[in-house]
């Protein structure tokens, strides 16, 4: 990239070289924070399914130990 942004002092023999490295580490960054970005919203969908999953029987337990003792003092 450096030798794009300084200009022809460092242009190499083919025309056009340094931008096409350029475009490769355009690129691979693009790659790179498009792959953390992903890994993250997965690891983050990941938790909060776990979370409402937790909650959800949580929720479930309580409500059916009630209707056990409700039912308990029925009879």
């Amino acid at each position: 990239m450096a030798k794009a942004i300084h200009g022809s002092a460092y242009m190499g023999d083919a025309p056009g070289e340094n931008m096409m490295d350029v475009g490769r580490w355009q690129y691979q960054e693009f790659v790179r924070e498009m792959t953390v970005a992903s890994i993250r919203t997965n690891f983050l969908t990941t938790m909060l399914s776990l979370f409402s999953y937790t909650v959800m029987r949580e929720t479930k337990n309580k409500i059916y130990k009630n209707k056990t003792a409700i039912f308990r003092m029925k009879n």
